[in-house]
């Protein structure tokens, strides 16, 4: 799946209620290369967040979103998962896929 058709056509996400672990598939915008967010939600109940390309961490900057960091975790601590998809997508990359557990 490429960046154009995934704006095109929104995939229908679902995340499980209570997931402690949401990790959203991305498709870069320059050249279409996967990468992944992975939110888990700690015993405080709230979220770490990590940003990473085959296992490699990457700066979160890099996704050139309109929100920062902790904007998009304080969505995720409120499960508000619809926002924190619209979030991410004012970048360069948009959400291909999710999984959660």
């Amino acid at each position: 799946m490429n960046y154009r058709t995934i704006i095109n056509n929104k995939p229908n996400l679902t995340i499980k209620d209570n997931a402690k672990d949401v990790i959203f598939t991305l498709v870069s915008a320059m050249c279409d290369n996967i990468s992944y967010i992975r939110f888990k939600r700690k015993e405080d109940n709230e979220h770490s967040l990590s940003y990473y390309n085959n296992h490699v961490r990457l700066a979160f900057s890099n996704l050139q979103c309109d929100y920062s960091t902790h904007d998009i975790l304080w969505e995720a601590d409120n499960s508000n998962w619809e926002e924190v998809i619209n979030m991410i997508n004012t970048g360069t990359s948009a959400i291909a896929d999710v999984k959660s557990r």
